[in-house]
């Protein structure tokens, strides 16, 4: 046999190029409304003040997650010049989301992940971001203000679901860091912040299809996304490790990364140790390791930290990390480690992680840090854990599965 045998035996068709017909329409959305959502309560937020921005988000309209973004004016309350330290987001620690007063999400060291994950994807995003976020580096002049704004990044908004407010009444609430100076070099306060936001109406028949769906059919609106859960442990020695419980049905993977002990929570992903290659490092969940055998160099760190992020495929084919030669073992250090079963080429989850329900515990161990107060000495780790999430509204209300 031959490659023209199997070339004739394929199936053969029409590219796109050669067909010629009418494109789909979309004529059962009847409008789309940029709104804005103000926060409830105080009208000035900062660090030694009211730290707690909510948001509530209703009506019969149907959420855009990709078009949710924080607006705010950074105001320098000093006569000296402000220099930022990170892009907006670093000014939140935390982030918790609700669905029909049901806790779905809570994200600890919000911006520190805000910032983690971007470095996991294209240097052009981060460029673009600064635009509008602003920029390490970045300058605000003696009592003078800045409007900022980032998209809002968690589980459930970055997934391409629309999300129908009728039923889950969603919420959000972000908090300030507790230290003005990871965002900034000067005392700065939040106001004017509202959230920017793209609501959808349906044509009259869908929608009723949606409530007869739910209401006499008692079927359920399934949200599939990514949940995140992150801690963080001081590192005091050299062989450290840390042991986690975490249950959930599918982990899907696990990001580990450290900060220097004069370094800023934001945007501190220092490499843990002194000399190069000199850092190992192996997660044990149950009775299995990822990967077998600990990793010994940054050849194996960089691979791993590919499968874990989604771009193992090809460099060629996907969007590369945004992390240079020379800084992924200085400054911009994170190891990566996948549980998936299978690796997802296209992005979307395959539900293949790992179960760790039956009390597993997650014992992270490394080996060659540099503890210290000293140079580029690390003080604290961090572990960010990301795991399949289902959000089941119906009209009992909404739960949330992990």
């Amino acid at each position: 046999m031959s490659l023209e045998t199997y070339a004739a035996a394929s199936e053969s068709q029409l590219t796109q190029q050669f067909i010629h017909r009418t494109p789909s329409k979309v004529d059962w959305c009847m409008d789309r409304r940029q709104a804005r959502i103000y926060p409830s309560g105080s009208a000035v937020y900062s660090s030694t003040g009211t730290k707690l921005l909510k948001f509530n988000i209703s009506g019969d309209a149907w959420l855009d997650p990709y078009s949710v973004h924080l607006v705010g004016t950074w105001r320098n309350k000093t006569g000296t010049d402000m220099t930022l330290v990170n892009s907006a987001y670093s000014a939140f620690q935390r982030c918790v989301v609700r669905c029909g007063g049901v806790q779905i999400e809570d994200i600890q060291n919000y911006g520190r992940n805000y910032y983690m994950l971007n470095k996991l994807g294209p240097k052009a995003h981060m460029d673009d971001l600064s635009i509008t976020a602003g920029a390490p580096g970045e300058t605000i002049a003696a009592n003078s203000s800045k409007v900022m704004s980032f998209p809002m990044w968690t589980g459930l908004l970055s997934q391409h679901k629309a999300i129908p407010l009728k039923y889950t009444q969603l919420t959000l609430e972000l908090e300030l860091t507790d230290s003005s100076d990871e965002f900034a070099t000067q005392d700065w306060d939040l106001t004017d912040c509202f959230l920017m936001c793209d609501m959808m109406t349906l044509d009259s028949t869908l929608q009723s299809a949606y409530a007869s769906h739910m209401l006499e059919e008692g079927k359920e609106l399934i949200i599939s996304f990514p949940g995140y859960q992150s801690s963080s442990y001081a590192v005091t020695s050299g062989d450290w490790q840390i042991n986690l419980a975490r249950s959930v049905t599918r982990l899907k993977s696990l990001f580990l990364s450290f900060r220097k002990h004069d370094g800023k929570k934001s945007n501190s992903l220092q490499y843990p140790s002194t000399n190069a290659d000199a850092f190992q490092a192996q997660v044990q969940i149950g009775a299995k390791n990822f990967p077998d055998s600990k990793i010994t160099s940054t050849a194996e760190f960089w691979p791993r930290l590919m499968a874990a992020c989604g771009n193992h495929t090809s460099v060629l084919a996907t969007s590369a990390i945004d992390v240079s030669n020379g800084a992924y073992t200085g400054a911009e250090f994170i190891a990566g480690f996948s549980c998936e079963k299978v690796l997802s080429e296209s992005g979307e989850t395959n539900m293949s992680g790992l179960n760790t329900k039956s009390g597993d515990l997650i014992t992270v161990r490394t080996f060659g840090v540099t503890a210290g107060t000293t140079g580029n000495q690390v003080a604290e780790g961090f572990v960010c854990i990301v795991h399949d999430s289902i959000l089941a509204i119906s009209d009992e209300g909404c739960r949330i599965f992990t």
